[in-house]
């Protein structure tokens, strides 16, 4: 770590402090972004003398696998609900000003990848007393979700379970000048959080600007920021707050893509078809130089042969079959050990099979429902925190009246389950009198049960009056 953030963090009261696991994210980071050393450039030379490089290609199975794993986590039907009406509806309006479920995928995504990701709240217009210099609450203030991953994260006070006090580092813009931004939340002797702020320049001085509140007292106790880990093992670092990578068992597995996947290019493109002709057939033409009507780079030869003008050709096996068997096996493999399943990547079966209820999604891809609701439970509890703590900041800074609630996280499991089939079977078990009306609402909207209870009696009191 920098010499400057560690001072930075040490005048806060925190000495001795290091991001996690680092070497691990780097090796994590490298095959993420295809760019570990399994990529890089070989030099070669012919006869010694000239010099020509091979890249291998790469079609990203780490990241890949990440994304799925983020798409099939938070689809695009998850929601989230607050109980109360005014909070809720509060809630719904700042999810979509700010774009929290693209944030929050992004977050999903580079935590599968490096074990653990990110969210950090950021609060705008803040309004300062001209005389006393304090905060003052307004209703300007803007509440904004930063994502942050593994590399830009440094736990302060944690457990093995969670963390409490955390500092993030990011690269701003301030006046044009490009500067490394330190933010750090940590608790107050009455166990309120404080976000203290640097910034600095490319050199690791410390740049002042009125723009940015060194200190900010938000008056919650609620923290204002959360990590999300897969629902992995650690078995590198006891009681840290850091996961591992969804793909760190299969890193075999992913060479063993790329390779088949290089593979195939090579074969494509050494077996191009080859011309061979005489030079009987070329015209020569001012300087000295050649012309062959219609050549093809690197796929048409002159032979030194002038007894005959005939063409000869050359066509190359592509292995086709070949190439694509390993790379089906290779894309087996990589999904068995990454918890997606064996046929997640099958291309030939997931183009040409027919359609597939939400049943016999559910039937044939078994484990990839384990998986993915293993890793749901993780992310849910991570989630409702920064978006009470969204909440809690617009009553304490913004002076807003929103009741308290406590933040459910709606999943959309739609692909696995039958979700229509299910909420028609709760409501006859509603109307058998299996299941009570507020277990329902609860079940359904995502409200506690004091709240479900009272829209229940509300609902009924509103009914005519049988005759």
């Amino acid at each position: 770590m920098e010499a400057h953030i560690k001072e930075f963090l040490r005048q806060l009261g925190f000495s001795g402090v290091e991001r996690p696991m680092q070497e691990k994210v780097r090796e994590w980071w490298g095959w993420y972004t295809a760019t570990a050393d399994f990529y890089s450039e070989q030099t070669y030379t012919t006869n010694g003398r000239q010099l020509f490089t091979v890249k291998r290609l790469s079609m990203r199975p780490a990241r890949m696998v990440c994304q799925e794993h983020a798409s099939l986590i938070l689809s695009e039907g998850t929601a989230v609900a607050a109980g109360n009406d005014t909070t809720d509806k509060f809630l719904q309006a700042w999810v979509d000003e700010t774009d929290f479920w693209p944030v929050s995928r992004g977050v999903t995504e580079r935590a599968m990848a490096l074990g653990t990701a990110g969210w950090a709240l950021r609060v705008e217009n803040v309004q300062v007393g001209r005389i006393f210099k304090r905060i003052v609450p307004s209703d300007r203030i803007r509440v904004i979700p930063e994502r942050y991953d593994a590399r830009h994260i440094i736990p302060l006070t944690y457990d093995s379970r969670r963390c409490t006090e955390c500092a993030f580092i990011s690269s701003t813009t301030v006046r044009g000048k490009t500067l490394t931004q330190v933010q750090a939340h940590v608790l107050n002797d009455n166990s309120t959080y404080r976000i203290e702020t640097a910034l600095f320049d490319d050199r690791g001085k410390l740049v002042a600007d009125d723009s940015v509140l060194p200190t900010l007292e938000t008056g919650t106790k609620l923290p204002l920021f959360a990590l999300a880990r897969p629902a992995l093992e650690n078995s590198y670092e006891d009681y840290s707050p850091f996961g591992v990578s969804v793909f760190d068992d299969a890193i075999g597995a992913v060479q063993v893509t790329d390779e088949a996947f290089d593979s195939l290019h090579n074969d494509l493109y050494l077996g191009r078809k080859r011309l061979f002709l005489s030079e009987a057939m070329l015209m020569n033409i001012e300087g000295g130089r050649v012309d062959v009507k219609g050549s093809i780079e690197k796929q048409l030869y002159v032979l030194g042969d002038q007894s005959t003008s005939e063409f000869k050709e050359y066509n190359p096996d592509l292995r086709v079959e070949d190439n694509k068997n390993a790379l089906k096996t290779a894309l087996i493999v990589l999904g068995e050990r990454t918890g997606l399943g064996a046929d997640y990547f099958d291309f030939e079966s997931r183009t040409t099979a027919d359609p597939k209820t939400a049943t016999e999604v559910m039937a044939e891809d078994n484990d990839l429902f384990r998986t993915v609701k293993k890793h749901e439970r993780a992310l849910e509890r991570p989630i409702a925190t920064v978006l009470e703590g969204a909440l809690e900041l617009y009553r304490t800074l913004g002076g807003m009246a929103l009741p308290d609630a406590d933040v459910n996280v709606l999943f959309d499991d739609s692909i696995f389950e039958d979700t229509a089939s299910k909420r028609k079977q709760d409501l006859a078990d509603v109307a058998q009198g299996i299941m009570s009306p507020w277990e329902f609402r609860a079940k359904w909207y995502g409200e506690d049960e004091s709240t479900a209870r009272t829209r229940v009696a509300e609902a009924a009191s509103t009914l005519p009056l049988e005759e």
